[in-house]
């Protein structure tokens, strides 16, 4: 706002007062200006004119008008400083939390618009080789956008970039992850597993969350997790990890084995695991590899397909909290010769399967983490 009509030149108040137009009568003055605590009106002196009244009573409001100016610019300074240093608000992170992902959808969609028109291009090629050889019909039947997105070439440093912009991935998703699923503000204890089919039925859907107190402090609880998953981990007929190669201190790439029953694997998972240290919490993201030219898949077993977002963050000085989300997708109808398939069960079960060996798998971890 311009105040410069307020500096010490009273000057430009003269010419007005010798205009005819100007009644110099004791016009009375607003009450929150003739207040005792502001200005102080004086006995009129003998042979005072009205016109130098005004102009006296004039200058004094001026000088009032100048000394709220200095007062309410030092209340502004006051207010904008503690603004600076207020911290955010819950909302305010969540309305950033929502932006990010925003942006990130908008990204996304970019990238699924060029893998899609490549697929395209794939697929004309296609249609061209099958009329040309009809054996040529038996071929992968994975969802080609998605393996493209989630692909490892052998050449090495064609091959560590690719990780690693997988893992850069997952974690821009971590709060959007967390805020969606309501894992934010999810009350100590909260559990949930979850295997549900698709709409079309030709899938079905994972979804496993919880949120658990550990009596430790919150670094050396992410440690331990880390420790677990950096050396060749195995729960006898039930779960078996194994290290396959590191792109850094913080990144870990894993080959999995679930076991149905605890007689044979019926699922392998190709993993890649990045630790990011934050303020105040650690984050652990998780994304599975579809397509490794390294590690071709294993015939009769489920390709693993599920992404996860460990976070640990301080309750306390001797108290930690570990919120945890995993969701995946695979098809209903098991691989041929797949374990699953020896049990016979009709595809409205086949969620009750998987349910039960994902809990049972998930409960011996959660006895090695606590």
């Amino acid at each position: 706002m311009d105040l410069a009509f307020l500096d010490d030149d009273d000057g430009w108040i003269a010419p007005l007062l010798t205009e005819p137009f100007l009644d110099f009568s004791e016009v009375p003055l607003p009450s929150d200006l003739t207040a005792h605590n502001t200005i102080k009106e004086e006995t009129p002196l003998p042979g005072e004119t009205p016109q130098k009244r005004y102009r006296e009573r004039q200058k004094r409001e001026l000088d009032y008008l100048r000394n709220q100016v200095t007062q309410l610019t030092a209340h502004l300074s006051v207010v904008q400083s503690l603004r600076g240093h207020s911290h955010d608000s819950h909302w305010e992170q969540v309305a950033r939390t929502q932006q990010r992902g925003s942006h990130q959808a908008h990204k996304e969609n970019a990238r699924l618009k060029r893998a899609l028109e490549e697929q395209l291009e794939v697929a004309t090629v296609l249609e061209q080789l099958l009329v040309k050889r009809p054996k040529l019909a038996a071929f992968p039947t994975l969802d080609m956008v998605d393996a493209k997105l989630r692909h490892l070439p052998i050449a090495a440093d064609a091959r560590r970039a690719s990780f690693l912009a997988i893992m850069a991935d997952a974690y821009d998703r971590v709060d959007t992850t967390l805020l969606r699923r309501g894992l934010l503000d999810a009350p100590i204890g909260h559990r949930s597993f979850r295997v549900e089919p698709s709409t079309s039925g030709s899938s079905m859907f994972i979804d496993i969350q919880y949120v658990h107190a550990q009596g430790r402090d919150y670094v050396s609880a992410a440690a331990h997790f880390w420790s677990i998953w950096t050396s060749n981990q195995t729960l006898p007929g039930t779960f078996d990890s194994k290290v396959l190669e590191r792109f850094g201190d913080d990144t870990v790439y894993m080959e999995q084995f679930d076991t149905f029953h605890g007689t044979a694997p019926y699922l392998r998972r190709l993993c890649g695991m990045q630790r990011i240290v934050e303020n105040r919490r650690i984050v652990f993201v998780m994304r599975t590899i579809l397509d490794d030219e390294k590690h071709p898949p294993v015939d009769g077993l489920y390709i693993g397909n599920d992404a996860a977002t460990i976070v640990f963050e301080p309750k306390d000085a001797k108290w930690c909290i570990r919120r945890i989300s995993l969701g995946g997708e695979l098809p209903i109808q098991p691989p041929p010769e797949n374990p699953l398939l020896r049990e016979n069960p009709a595809d409205r079960f086949i969620c009750d399967f998987v349910l039960h060996e994902v809990t049972r798998t998930c409960d011996a971890l959660e006895r090695i983490l606590a």
